[in-house]
């Protein structure tokens, strides 16, 4: 909301409240939006809360306005439409200054916004996401908000303050009645804010879920918050290189904190109201009952109209307690549904209910999807048990290429078939390790690493993960983009090297022309295998293997063996003994 236009409509109804109370901790019944917290814990808040500050004593002493050298939006507003109050008020403009003009020398100032001054920083870091705040340290007022309508509700708090305060054209405001914070946002009201790095950047990610990103971090940063939320609150944690990784139970929700050290970024990501998987913690005494295994589902096929489906992907690993991983799943057919069902019983030890402990679903493309949303659950539910579903789709307006409706549905479809299914949904963020008895899926790429920049190539939404197992590092690379596979390559590096690749978009393009396929050259030297999967048709893999990426994957000296998926599965004893 534009401050501007918010408050040409709520000025007068403040200036109408006379009424109002201006202790710094009023309730407001009139939404439960917006609430005011009842006590301010703050290092900012002085001892005494009578003390009084001369914002103007009808003469010649004025406040004045600090903002930072490039405010954002919102706080220039701000900084405006308050100096024009107070020209329209007390007849006397205040001056604007930027945090490099401001040495605490003035009699009193109104610090709006992040700024460069550490009790600015000291302020924000007093409130949570869900919050925003006016606080005094000295002779400096702090005003701090996360968001527009934080500032909008200080403005009018400062505007009923100038109001009701006035006397004979002078301004003397204590403390306590300065000091104030409030509550507007009832889900980002649990997570703590991070000290010391600026800003972040907001990203609402959809199902409750919301990112803050803050660029030009440092590990120092990660290591503040993390000890700000609590060691004894973290649920999972671990460490690439110089990137940290941790996911917290924080009661109200789950906390991923991530520090990624190739691009700096301090990632908190917060999913409200949900509480953290259970494969998030390694099993103990896991009970070996099987040999584990691969299996590559053969997805080629004819049409009606006699023309062979080339693409399609569907991997099962079974772990050595007989559950499942599964990776995808193919059409939208009943004989793919069959089949993989088919090979569910079989290879489930005697006498036990198939069980997938997780489906991992790569992207909402058909070819991926489309089994796991339609004719599994339809066919099979109460036959197969599904504990757990792993997709994270994009956020809604960062995907802007073709077709936006159509990959929008079908990522509905995900959601309902998990709900169908009675799976709980995980959405997974790099770092991440879930584990099903002796295997363990390391998230290695996700669309999270992208925001905030939009995208219009959909692969680039797809997921990366290492399953370990065996003894043995298995790539899943879904349709993963040369974007995927440069933010992997970047974080994770030689910690890639794997054992067995599936080859990424069944062996055709990766959204680049040959010669801006760096990346992925990149990460498949990284990955360096033994094994290739090749999940698509033959006639799909002898025209695929002549783009640049290919020719330089299967030339790796590591490359002993390919499997074409073809129109057969493909079964793999694991550990896999190339030869």
């Amino acid at each position: 909301m534009q401050l501007k236009k918010f408050l040409s409509a709520m000025l007068l109804a403040a200036l109408l409240m006379t009424f109002i109370s201006c202790a710094p901790h009023t309730n407001d019944p009139s939404t439960d939006a917006v609430t005011s917290d009842t006590e301010t814990s703050s290092a900012l808040t002085d001892v005494d809360p009578q003390r009084k500050l001369t914002l103007y004593d009808g003469a010649d002493n004025l406040f004045r306005i600090v903002t930072a050298s490039a405010p954002t939006d919102v706080e220039k507003a701000f900084a405006e439409e308050l100096a024009g109050e107070i020209k329209s008020t007390l007849g006397k403009k205040p001056e604007t200054v930027t945090d490099k003009h401001s040495d605490g020398s003035y009699a009193c100032e109104v610090v709006v916004g992040y700024t460069a001054l550490a009790e600015s920083d000291a302020a924000f870091s007093s409130i949570t996401y869900g919050q925003a705040c006016v606080r005094v340290e000295g002779n400096r007022i702090l005003v701090a908000a996360f968001s527009d309508d934080g500032y909008n509700e200080l403005f009018l708090h400062f505007s009923r303050l100038i109001f009701n305060n006035k006397r004979n054209n002078a301004l003397v405001l204590t403390v306590s009645q300065l000091e104030y914070t409030l509550s507007l946002d009832p889900y980002l009201i649990n997570v703590p804010s991070a000290d010391g790095v600026g800003l972040p950047t907001i990203v609402d990610c959809g199902i409750k879920q919301t990112l803050f990103l803050y660029e030009n971090a440092s590990k120092e940063a990660y290591d503040r918050y993390v000890s700000k939320i609590g060691a004894e609150l973290a649920v999972s944690e671990s460490s690439i290189k110089e990137s940290r990784f941790s996911t917290f139970d924080i009661g109200a929700g789950i906390l991923n904190v991530s520090f990624t050290s190739s691009d700096n970024a301090l990632r908190i990501i917060y999913e409200h109201s949900t509480r953290p998987s259970e494969l998030l913690t390694p099993e103990e005494g896991t009970v070996s009952v099987c040999e584990p295994l691969l299996i590559m589902r053969g997805m080629s096929w004819k049409d009606e109209n006699n023309e062979t489906k080339k693409n399609g992907l569907c991997i099962v690993i079974r772990a050595s307690n007989g559950k499942f991983i599964i990776i995808d799943g193919g059409w939208d057919r009943q004989r793919d549904a069959d089949d993989l069902y088919n090979i569910l019983a079989e290879y489930t030890p005697s006498g036990t209910t198939p069980t997938v402990a997780a489906w991992v679903l790569t992207h909402a493309h058909e070819d991926h999807q489309s089994v796991f949303a339609f004719d599994f659950p339809n066919t099979y539910t109460g036959r197969v048990n599904v504990e757990n579903v792993i997709f994270n789709p994009p956020a809604s307006g960062f995907y802007i290429g073709s077709n936006v409706s159509g990959h929008v549905s079908n990522e509905k479809e995900i959601f309902n078939a998990t709900s169908k299914l009675g799976a709980k949904l995980i959405r997974p963020h790099v770092g991440d390790k879930y584990y099903v008895g002796d295997a363990v899926i390391e998230i290695n790429y996700t669309i999270d690493l992208h925001y905030p920049e939009k995208f219009d190539y959909y692969n680039t939404c797809s997921l990366m993960m290492t399953i370990c197992i065996a003894g043995q590092r298995i790539m899943i690379t879904g349709d993963a983009s040369n974007v995927s596979f440069g933010m992997a390559a970047d974080i994770f590096g030689n910690e890639l090297k794997c054992d067995i690749v599936q080859v990424a978009h069944h062996g055709y393009g990766t959204g680049v022309d040959a010669n801006k396929s760096t990346n992925i050259i990149r990460g498949y030297t990284f990955m360096s295998p033994s094994l290739l999967l090749w999940p698509s048709s033959d006639s799909g893999y002898q025209s695929g293997i002549q783009s640049a990426y290919n020719i330089a994957l299967v030339r790796l000296p590591t490359v002993k063996k390919i499997l074409v998926a073809g129109d057969y599965d493909h079964v793999v004893s694991l550990p896999y003994k190339s030869q």
